[in-house]
């Protein structure tokens, strides 16, 4: 699927050892991005393990849930009627001290994306 928006690299991954990826629903521009159907309970399980928080709970999928990273919840688009979510940082683009991401981490993004776009 396309996303309104764009990526972009920011922070610093110690595990990927570079920066990471984030998306930036307001810049305008489209994004690519594979799409995966899952229940809000394992979308909840998902978040919770990016956001270092305890897996098991649900989620308020309401609302942004702190100020770190992937704590902002976005509804970019639905498909067939069900919502289409992500999570990503409060802060945008503009605002952010960008940087290359490892390569490692740069392979994984591309190999994603090649098995949803072909």
């Amino acid at each position: 699927m396309l996303l309104p928006g764009t990526l972009y690299f920011a922070l610093e991954l110690t595990v990927w050892t570079g920066e990471m990826g984030f998306y930036d629903p307001v810049v305008d521009g489209e994004m690519p991005s594979p799409a995966y159907l899952v229940t809000i309970g394992q979308f909840a399980d998902i978040a919770a393990r990016e956001m270092h928080r305890e897996t098991g709970t649900d989620l308020d999928l309401t609302c942004a849930l702190g100020p770190g990273r992937y704590e902002t919840l976005v509804c970019p688009d639905a498909i067939d009627n069900i919502p289409v979510l992500t999570f990503t940082v409060p802060w945008t683009l503009t605002d952010a001290e960008l940087n290359a991401p490892s390569a490692a981490y740069l392979a994984n993004f591309a190999t994603n994306l090649a098995e949803a776009h072909g």
